[in-house]
C-alpha cells in the first residue's frame, strides 16, 4: 500500500502518510481519524505546503525542502 504513494509528495507529507497508514492498523478507527487530523494539521504550517501551493498556482513542479 505504501508503495502507491506518489513520489511527487513532499518528504514530510510522505512520512506523515506512511506513519498514518502504519499506525492505523493498531488502533480503533475513530482514534486513527483523530490522530491523522493532528498529523495533517501540522503539515499546514510547513514551508513545503506553501511551496506546493505556490508551484500549483505557477503551474510548475514544486521544489520541496523537507521543512
Amino acid at each position: 500500500m505504501i508503495a502507491l504513494l506518489p513520489t511527487s509528495l513532499s518528504p514530510l507529507a510522505a512520512r506523515v502518510a506512511k506513519e498514518s497508514i502504519n499506525s492505523g492498523y493498531n488502533i480503533p478507527l475513530g482514534e486513527a481519524a483523530q490522530t491523522d487530523l493532528y498529523r495533517f494539521m501540522a503539515l499546514e504550517l510547513t514551508e513545503d505546503k506553501t511551496e506546493g501551493h505556490r508551484a500549483w498556482r505557477e503551474r510548475r513542479k514544486p521544489i520541496f525542502k523537507g521543512r
